[in-house]
């Protein structure tokens, strides 16, 4: 088994990027006509939005965790603040813009498929420089996530805060969100040189390459020397790259309600099991089963229990040896 590589300052966690009010309504499996009304059954309202959702989910699993992300001043970005604060989660870097507090309304299929509208609001004012030295150093882990997403945050003020914060000896984690209308790779060149972990969806990952083929993908990722590059697959599970090894983990079957937030479950999963040092084949195990478990609740940050719950769910799904041994797949 491949070694966790990395030694943390601090176990703390600063989760930074998108915050938003999500309402999320099931099931809407078409849409109606103009000047006319449908129904749906069931209807949820979260806090929500990739950075929102990740720390949430290290809270659960017991992490010290804070949330940087912008807020508007108002209701929405009350209750967000809120939230976080009932969770004991940190948010001396949660800012307020002058502008609404970004929203999304999560449509939800029957058989859990998901289409967003969302206004991006406050999130296109966040900056580096809302995020001060002395507020980085208490943190031993960054995870930046929303990437592609953040209008002015995106590109050069990525750069800037990721390379401060290697300055200050934090792993550097990113995840990113899809977004078919900016140039992918140029707004991420400037950050590769100081990420430690790099996981996209595959989506996303044919949008930074320009690649269909997953090996196209891991090989012009691999190109970017990061210690750990992979590719969240969905159900098809993810595929991982570190220290010269290369391997699939598949995902874990279970009935599927929503899979809103089952990109930022697997991620919250890999950077508890970092922290923890847990092996790379353990850690993305952990974080398959997070996924896994996210995905049987409706909303984007619901499911994901003590981590003693996580490792007997994992320890069924692998109930025998046999299991165990050939679960995960080498590719090389």
């Amino acid at each position: 088994m491949a070694e966790n590589i990395f030694s943390l300052s601090t176990n703390k966690v600063l989760s930074l990027g998108i915050a938003v009010a999500d309402t999320f309504a099931k099931p809407i499996n078409k849409f109606p006509k103009w000047n006319t009304l449908d129904t749906f059954s069931e209807i949820k309202f979260s806090a929500g939005g990739c950075a929102v959702n990740t720390g949430i989910n290290l809270k659960n699993l017991g992490l010290n965790v804070g949330v940087a992300a912008a807020i508007g001043n108002d209701k929405n970005g009350k209750y967000i603040f809120e939230e976080l604060r009932e969770r004991k989660i940190h948010t001396e870097t949660l800012v307020e813009k002058k502008i609404n507090t970004a929203y999304t309304f999560a449509m939800i299929s029957s058989e859990g498929r998901r289409r967003y509208l969302t206004n991006w609001g406050a999130n296109d004012y966040f900056l580096d420089t809302d995020i001060k030295d002395s507020v980085l150093k208490k943190y031993g882990l960054i995870h930046i996530c929303g990437t592609f997403a953040m209008k002015s945050f995106d590109g050069k003020l990525t750069a800037n805060l990721v390379k401060r914060a290697k300055k200050l000896n934090l792993i550097t984690c990113m995840d990113t969100i899809f977004n078919d209308k900016v140039n992918c790779l140029a707004l991420l060149k400037s950050s590769i040189p100081y990420l430690d972990i790099f996981f996209p969806s595959y989506e996303e990952a044919v949008q930074i390459s320009g690649f269909k083929s997953i090996k196209k993908n891991m090989d012009f990722f691999k190109n970017f020397k990061i210690p750990i590059v992979g590719i969240k697959m969905g159900e098809r599970g993810s595929i991982v790259s570190t220290n010269n090894l290369t391997f699939i983990c598949p995902s874990f079957k279970i009935p599927v309600v929503d899979t809103s937030g089952a990109g930022d479950a697997f991620m919250s999963g890999l950077i508890f099991s970092i922290v923890k040092k847990f092996s790379i084949e353990e850690s993305i195990i952990f974080a398959t089963a997070c996924s896994a478990l996210s995905v049987g609740h409706m909303g984007a940050n619901e499911g994901i229990p003590k981590p003693n719950l996580v490792k007997k769910f994992i320890e069924k799904k692998l109930n025998t040896s046999n299991k165990k041994k050939n679960f995960i797949k080498y590719l090389d």
